[in-house]
């Protein structure tokens, strides 16, 4: 990776409260490069370009990693390629899976967990409605609607789950929302360095009693 862009992410991490994590930043570092190398073979990013990788994926992933309780088990819906399950598993020590039904990424994802050591991982190469689990937080990014998203990943969650949902713009949030007032919800403002534009964290739970 270039130097300015090795740069480029300490900036980052600063920003997010991860100065200091030279663990954190040599594996993402490592994910970046087996991702745009492995992108030249299958597409798994919309990118090839190392700066924007950093800033638009992994900087945009972490930006919500302190609403996340360490420990807690994370599955990533619709991962594909891992975002934002692995930089979540490279920042906390959480278990994490990362779903994904296409075949041809649920392979790259095997292979970024094994390079990058990450025991904690775990791939499901199923649809979303067809893992069972008790995770304590369900997460997506780019994946589909909130609404559909809840209906697909019911037998994924217990009561106490919170589905946390990286999101765009406050108007089309808003929108989504109204088809869910029989659920709470909680909308995170996101500062993600260096990028424009609205980006937010919706924290979705069941309204318990």
């Amino acid at each position: 990776m270039k130097k300015e862009n090795i740069e480029l992410l300490g900036i980052c991490l600063a920003q997010l409260g991860l100065e200091g994590r030279k663990d954190v930043a040599d594996r993402l570092l490592r994910y970046a490069e087996f991702t745009l190398a492995w992108n030249l073979k299958v597409n798994v990013v919309g990118t090839q370009d190392e700066g924007e990788f950093i800033v638009k994926h992994l900087a945009d992933s972490l930006a919500a990693w302190t609403h996340f309780a360490p420990g807690k088990s994370i599955a990533d819906v619709g991962s594909g390629g891992g975002l934002p399950g692995i930089p979540l598993a490279i920042a906390l020590p959480s278990p994490v899976t990362l779903v994904e039904s296409k075949e041809k990424k649920a392979s790259f994802l095997s292979a970024a967990v094994k390079e990058l050591g990450l025991s904690h991982v775990k791939v499901e190469c199923r649809n979303a409605n067809e893992v069972k689990g008790a995770f304590d937080y369900i997460t997506t990014r780019a994946f589909s609607e909130m609404e559909h998203t809840l209906k697909i990943t019911n037998r994924m969650a217990k009561a106490e789950t919170a589905w946390m949902f990286y999101k765009g713009r406050l108007a089309l949030i808003q929108e989504e929302l109204k088809a869910l007032p029989e659920w709470k919800n909680e909308v995170l403002p996101l500062s993600v360095p260096l990028l424009d534009g609205e980006r937010h964290l919706v924290r979705v739970t069941r309204k318990l009693g």
